[in-house]
């Protein structure tokens, strides 16, 4: 069974400096981005789990 994964902290630590973040501008950027992913993760598993349970009720 697969499914999404959380980006890694390399990549945002990469997209942040892309941007030029630094200090507390970076370490603000690394948590908000963790938490929206966070929560597309949870999104993403709650709608696999309604589709699998769809799919088991037909």
């Amino acid at each position: 069974m697969g499914g999404e994964g959380p980006i890694t902290w390399a990549t945002i630590r990469a997209y942040a400096a892309d941007l030029g973040l630094t200090g507390d501008e970076l370490r603000l950027f690394q948590t908000f981005f963790g938490m929206i992913d966070n929560e597309w993760l949870s999104m993403q598993s709650d709608k696999q789990k309604a589709e699998k349970n769809e799919r088991s009720a037909s």
